[in-house]
């Protein structure tokens, strides 16, 4: 009767710390998971700050490309990139 005692009384201090420990992990997830959340806004912030950076490299790809054509090929061109940016511009619209 006593060893059944002793194995009810450790089987319930094993219980205690599953608990607590149960308590610790649950706590360290929600950090992590708060931490996470940062990290894609992080991620998101910078996303959306480099199309503005990669833009520029290609604005300068294109402005060589452009002094090299001549004037009627420019004006087409011209016209297709202005429909690609109107194109882009609804995109972005339609999304927010």
């Amino acid at each position: 009767m006593e060893q059944l005692h002793a194995n009810i009384h450790e089987l319930e201090n094993k219980l205690v710390e599953l608990k607590e420990k149960y308590i610790q992990q649950k706590s360290t997830i929600q950090k992590l998971e708060a931490e996470n959340a940062q990290f894609k806004n992080a991620v998101l912030l910078q996303k959306q700050q480099r199309p503005l950076e990669y833009d520029n490299q290609k604005i300068n790809i294109i402005l060589q490309q452009l002094i090299h054509q001549p004037d009627k090929d420019i004006k087409k061109t011209l016209e297709r990139y202005i429909k690609y940016i109107d194109q882009c511009i609804a995109l972005l619209e339609r999304s927010n």
